[in-house]
């Protein structure tokens, strides 16, 4: 999570979620474009779950937005040649910021091996 000072810890997760996020979707659904033309014969299970994936990532984009609009965070994303930056407003404190490319494969990573993980659980516990 990156820090914001003067922010809450709530807050801070707020702002990272709604930036990392839509960056772990487009990554999700790169990858299903790129397996939807593989010959592989598990191909199906792997498009299934990546479907699986994708909805609960707008699940959790779309939860983390109501959070945001209830706590009065407004993010958003910075300019169009630079993917990593973003500016947010928050209780009188504004800010525009550059995630380093670092921060952003962690945290995306992270993200990605939380959904892989939960979805990997929901099938076990079946």
């Amino acid at each position: 999570m990156i820090k914001h000072y003067g922010l809450t810890d709530e807050e801070n997760e707020l702002i990272t979620a709604c930036v990392v996020l839509p960056m772990v979707l487009s990554v999700v659904e790169k990858n299903k474009f790129a397996m939807q033309s593989e010959k592989l014969s598990l191909k199906k299970l792997y498009l299934m779950a990546a479907d699986v994936l994708i909805y609960r990532i707008k699940e959790e984009i779309a939860h983390v937005k109501k959070e945001a609009w209830k706590s009065k965070l407004i993010v958003i994303k910075g300019k169009p040649d630079e993917p990593l930056s973003y500016a947010y407003a928050c209780r009188g404190l504004s800010n525009s910021l550059e995630m380093p490319k670092e921060t952003a494969q962690r945290e995306i990573g992270a993200a990605l091996e939380r959904f892989i993980r939960d979805l990997g659980q929901c099938l076990v516990s079946r």
